[in-house]
């Protein structure tokens, strides 16, 4: 048994995790040393205690006050994760979110979030109101400023959160704007002190009665069982799938607006009907592979409702794109040359589904490196669910089996335009044009490492691996080395320290030149 030992006394020594101090003075993320797994995390207020005890050579040490218990976790093994955020203007920014995660005894294992942090102060006030800021972010985009003509049934919709910009360090309200009639959509930042605008950024756009199993023919001409709902003498594209509401709709392009797919008779047999089947089972299917491979449901782990639009559409054309955008899941139908709407894809179902995932486990942030990663991830998990080969979007693209016409390959990702090692990474700029710093291309770098990994110790080993860090581990700025060893503690709760799972992941991350 571990003796307990008092905070106070432990870690005031100047101790720091080795693997994680660079020269360079890259920034720290993950903390651990042999003392902290003599600590015993009781309760709560244990937590807050240890969190207010932080190591002085931890810059974090400066602004421990600032931070807030917000929850705690118990993993499917016994492992604690405590969640301590701070908070501006009684605004808490998950951004900088610190976890201490403790093994099933409830002695520390592991610190993780940006330790390095000065004290978070911002440089303004609030002063404005939400409806002035909206006005002035509807004037900067040429829209009339009379709030009245924008009610949630009008061609344009607009909403103002009150929010701290970490990039600025200032107290801001994000105005997003909506279009409907352009399906443009933009978050315009404006200052919560003076109303001047700091910013604008184009964004990602974006009834059950009775229970009933339609069937219907896909793209491939396989049939397929669907869940459904029969209203009246109608069959409806919405049912439960595990204990998550599942809807697929199809978008008009000369209303654009969305309608549940529906049938007379609920056989879904029309070749008009194919793409729309197919985007249903592949959804579905997503739906199972998480439940059944790590008990989740929805994205959210609760079953929150998943609604999926097919043959998505931006002013009108056929969008060559597929995304989740905050609330659903949309296909675009491709452009002429594509054989497929990319709905029919199911590792770019499963792709777009781990966006969702992502985005309410580790929230990463999408820009350069943890949005390079945040695409990975969805790689990884497209890969995970369609591991017949490596490549994804193969069956968007493969008219008359053109082996060729693949969007991404995880084994090889210089096939198709990307790095596959840290010494070919790309820098591009933060905006729309650079990708925002490259996230679609420098994903290339841990896909292959991801890809190393699962060839060395399985899939099933792998995706386990994964799916814990995302939950645990990973934390909202983390780069490639960070997320390396996020997946090497996340093996370490599954398989142990010093475990050959360990191992393979250092050394498939060392093949990408990717270090601590």
């Amino acid at each position: 048994m571990k003796a307990k030992i008092l905070l106070s006394s432990l870690l005031m020594s100047q101790c720091l995790l080795s693997s994680v101090v660079h020269a360079e003075e890259k920034p720290i993320r993950y903390y651990q040393d042999s003392k902290l797994s003599q600590v015993l995390v009781e309760d709560e207020t244990t937590v807050e205690d240890i969190f207010n005890q932080l190591p002085l050579t931890l810059p974090i040490q400066s602004n421990v006050d600032d931070y807030q218990f917000f929850s705690a976790e118990v993993d499917d093994r016994g492992n604690m994760h405590y969640a301590m955020v701070p908070v501006i203007d009684e605004i808490p920014v998950f951004e900088y979110m610190i976890l201490i995660h403790t093994d099933s005894d409830g002695y520390i294992r592991s610190i993780s979030g940006e330790l390095d942090r000065p004290a978070l102060e911002v440089s303004n006030r609030k002063v404005i109101s939400s409806e002035l800021a909206t006005q002035f972010a509807l004037s900067e985009l040429g829209y009339p400023a009379e709030l009245p003509n924008y009610q949630p049934d009008a061609k344009v919709t607009v909403s103002a959160n009150y929010a701290v910009d970490i990039e600025q360090m200032k107290l801001v309200y994000y105005v997003f704007i909506d279009d409907v009639e352009t399906t443009a959509s933009t978050r315009v930042t404006i200052d919560a002190e003076n109303g001047s605008v700091l910013d604008k950024k184009e964004m990602k756009p974006g009834i059950r009665e009775k229970h009933f199993t339609a069937r219907g023919k896909g793209v491939f001409d396989e049939n397929y069982v669907l869940p459904a709902t029969k209203i009246n003498q109608k069959v409806y594209l919405t049912g439960d799938v595990y204990g998550t509401p599942l809807t697929t709709f199809v978008m008009n392009k000369s209303s654009l607006g969305y309608q549940v797919a529906e049938d007379n008779d609920g056989i879904f047999d029309d070749d008009k009907q194919k793409v729309v089947v197919q985007a249903h089972y592949n959804m579905q299917q997503v739906l199972r592979f998480f439940y059944e491979h790590f008990n989740w449901r929805s994205f959210d782990g609760e079953g929150a409702p998943v609604e999926v639009v097919v043959n998505y559409t931006e002013d009108g054309e056929d969008l060559d794109n597929a995304m989740w955008d905050g609330t659903r899941f949309v296909f675009g139908a491709g452009e002429e040359n594509l054989s497929y709407n990319n709905a029919i894809a199911n590792d770019i179902v499963g792709h777009e589904f781990m966006h969702a995932v992502t985005q309410f486990g580790a929230g990463l942030v999408y820009e350069h490196q943890s949005g390079a990663l945040d695409e990975s991830l969805s790689d990884m998990f497209g890969y995970f669910i369609d591991s017949e080969d490596s490549t994804i979007g193969e069956d968007i693209l493969q008219e008359g089996g053109d082996p060729n016409l693949v969007l991404r390959s995880l084994e090889d990702p210089t096939l198709y335009g990307q790095p596959g090692h840290m010494r070919d990474y790309v820098k591009a700029e933060n905006n729309l044009d650079g990708d925002y710093g490259g996230v679609h291309i420098n994903n290339g770098i841990p896909n292959k490492a991801g890809y190393l990994t699962a060839k060395a110790i399985g899939i099933e080993k792998t995706m386990q691996i994964y799916f814990n860090a995302v939950q645990h581990y990973l934390v909202p700025f983390a780069e490639f080395s960070d997320a390396r060893i996020a997946f090497k503690l996340s093996a370490a709760d599954l398989f142990g320290s010093e475990s050959a799972e360990v191992k393979a992941i250092e050394k498939a991350w060392d093949e990408v030149g990717v270090g601590e």
